[in-house]
């Protein structure tokens, strides 16, 4: 039953992904999912997210679709937070997506 469930998300992602590619939308807005917006690897801006599910100085997690965001780095702080938009500064050194479930 899992792999079913599965496999009818991921043909509804792939028919989203295709309304939004005739549509000449921004996908992130049709599927759901996160907009990472990098300048370097000192600040990062993540659009389109849930929650915050851990936050210290060396990392963030993020709770997006399709999965979570670890961020991870040194001095990280969350400088703005709004409903739907992130801004982290500090070193970041690396960037995970998470696995679902």
């Amino acid at each position: 039953m899992k792999k079913r469930e599965k496999r009818q998300k991921e043909q509804k992602n792939t028919f989203r992904e295709k309304m939004a590619e005739s549509l000449d939308t921004s996908k992130e807005v049709i599927l759901d999912s996160a907009k990472l917006t990098f300048v370097g690897n000192r600040e990062l801006v993540v659009e389109n997210y849930k929650s915050i599910s851990e936050y210290n100085d060396n990392k963030i997690i993020i709770e997006a679709n399709p999965s979570p965001i670890s961020v991870s780095g040194e001095g990280l702080t969350i400088k703005g937070l709004a409903r739907e938009l992130l801004y982290i500064t500090g070193k970041i050194k690396a960037l995970e997506f998470k696995k679902e479930g």
